[in-house]
């Protein structure tokens, strides 16, 4: 009997196939749907999931990234390290209120947790976030509908042009995120990229921001580069 990750593979080239009409593109090294928004900006969704109880259970904790050539570079370039930014949503943490969602998608996957399986018992059920693993293609093709709708009446002419359309003030909720730079970096690092050279100084006397150390660090390392950092403007 296949394993319950081969089974899940299997339904996921499914899914790759009838959204390549969509123009999703599927990644099987890394299970990543991606497709290019604009020169410079790629969107990326990831069903990111992981097998437990002996790869009986499958935890789905889906990811959507916007990630921007330029951005990645320079924090390349500063911290020494590869990121994938300057947008993440962890969209199983707001399933219930994501705008753009089918409603029968968000009356079934009500629970921040959902995890599939091969046999649904009493003991597993829906309701307490178990689904078969036959309900993955409906999961994932409903957030792959929210992911295409992402961008909804932003500007995705140019790089540029789509960086300047997010938010150009910080907050802890807010779509600003990178895999190993955590949330406040990211967006200090973008605006600098539009030229905004105060960002930093705006930061550092904002209480709301609410910076860890292991941000504060980070901080202080793009603040000893922002010399060195060239604006798209």
């Amino acid at each position: 009997m296949p394993s319950l990750k081969a089974e899940n593979d299997r339904l996921l080239l499914q899914v790759a196939a009838q959204s390549k009409t969509q123009g999703w593109q599927y990644v099987k090294t890394g299970t990543v749907f991606q497709k290019q928004v604009c020169k410079g900006i790629t969107l990326q969704f990831l069903p990111n999931f992981t097998y437990t109880s002996g790869g009986m259970i499958a935890v789905s904790q889906p990811r959507l990234y916007l990630r921007s050539r330029a951005f990645e570079a320079q924090a390349r370039r500063i911290f020494g390290f590869a990121t994938q930014g300057p947008f993440l949503l962890e969209l199983g943490r707001a399933s219930k209120s994501l705008a753009g969602l089918p409603e029968a998608y968000k009356d079934r996957f009500a629970e921040k947790r959902v995890q599939f399986l091969k046999v649904e018992t009493t003991a597993f059920n829906s309701h307490k976030g178990y689904f078969e693993n036959d309900e993955l293609p409906f999961f994932i093709q409903g957030l792959l509908t929210y992911s295409d709708q992402f961008l909804t009446g932003y500007s995705r002419d140019t790089e540029l042009d789509l960086l300047r359309a997010m938010p150009q003030a910080y907050s802890p909720d807010g779509p600003y995120g990178a895999t190993r730079l955590g949330t406040v970096t990211p967006f200090a690092l973008t605006q600098l990229l539009l030229g905004r050279s105060d960002v930093l100084l705006t930061l550092h006397g904002d209480s709301r921001c609410g910076v860890v150390p292991a941000e504060a660090r980070l901080l202080a390392t793009l603040e000893q580069s922002v010399g060195d950092i060239a604006a798209l403007i």
